[in-house]
């Protein structure tokens, strides 16, 4: 069985429509390595195909020479949008009340008692930690290529700078946040580079590496 869907492709002046595609689903996989940027560099400066890319990082992974950072796998329709989600719910505070003073009793043998402003919290705000990621693939008439639009976000919360008082810390959290955003044009069942997915500078969870994402889609017949 088969399906007809408009889809408007535009190229310059020129709009392409009514590509038609099989009803068949796609599974696709995404997958994200990590090396030492040395390695990365040198690597790249090769200009490896990006099966033989995929291959070598597979290779470094299995001798524990690199990590793999993320698998998510995903079915959906030609033409349709799917969604993954694995977070957290992170609830943190943004904004302080300080209380009345009041007093805690000293040390033994010390007097008078220590004088204390409490911080209570009295606003919060709540945020996704984890990993994301949306696809729209669409298979192209009598072509071998396939469209995919992806859309992949990794959020981490390592620990924030203290704030309060010496009684009474709180904690403001830093999110470090490493998204991709691209459309790009692969074939069935290989693996294509997507992009780095480097963390920021200074990251305190992935320090000094070189992340790489990559996308395969088959067919889910």
């Amino acid at each position: 069985m088969e399906q007809v869907q408009q889809v408007l492709r535009k190229t310059g002046s020129k709009v392409f429509s009514l590509v038609k595609v099989s009803s068949s689903d796609m599974l696709i996989r995404y997958e994200v390595f990590s090396i030492d940027p040395g390695t990365a560099s040198a690597m790249r400066r090769e200009k490896p195909v990006d099966g033989k890319f995929y291959a070598d990082l597979v290779s470094l992974v299995e001798k524990g020479d690199a990590d793999q950072e993320s698998l998510m796998v995903v079915r959906c329709a030609s033409g349709q949008k799917a969604k993954l989600e694995s977070v957290n719910l992170e609830i943190y505070p943004t904004e302080w009340d300080p209380q009345p003073a009041g007093s805690l009793p000293g040390a033994q043998g010390e007097n008078p008692p220590k004088t204390v402003v409490p911080v209570m919290a009295e606003s919060f705000e709540t945020r996704q930690a984890g990993e994301e990621l949306e696809v729209e693939p669409v298979r192209m008439e009598k072509s071998p290529d396939i469209e995919l639009r992806i859309i992949a976000t990794h959020t981490s919360l390592p620990e924030g700078p203290p704030g309060g008082n010496d009684i009474w810390p709180t904690e403001m959290p830093i999110f470090e946040t490493q998204r991709t955003a691209t459309i790009a044009n692969g074939k069935e069942g290989e693996p294509f580079l997507l992009s780095t997915m480097n963390p920021p500078l200074g990251s305190k969870v992935h320090p000094n590496r070189i992340w790489f994402a990559f996308a395969t889609v088959s067919f889910a017949d």
